[in-house]
């Protein structure tokens, strides 16, 4: 399933799937329209926020750690929460901004 991420927390579950070559095309068609954004969305209420678009999978047998740069280029570790998914791939993810005009 494809899960989006905000501040390394899970927001929301975007879409599940059950053959990994369909998942991973959804996958690279939002990374891509991702990286095409112009405005993204850097804050929210006030807040700095950041988004991260995962790919998880029921089970085991994957990769055992996945691992992030943060903004001071460290690596840090990701992990989830709960014992029965587990995380393949992680990316930083554009959320577009609305701008409003009146």
């Amino acid at each position: 399933m494809v899960v989006l991420f905000k501040n390394r927390t899970k927001q929301k579950i975007l879409k599940k799937f059950i053959t990994l070559e369909r998942v991973n095309q959804y996958f690279k068609k939002l990374e891509k329209k991702s990286n095409e954004l112009i405005f993204d969305k850097q804050y929210e209420n006030g807040y700095k926020c950041s988004f991260q678009l995962g790919l998880l999978k029921y089970g085991k047998g994957g990769v055992s750690s996945v691992y992030m740069q943060d903004s001071l280029g460290r690596n840090v570790k990701v992990d989830f929460e709960d014992p029965e998914f587990e995380l393949v791939k992680m990316i930083d993810y554009k959320v577009e901004e609305l701008i409003y005009d009146i």
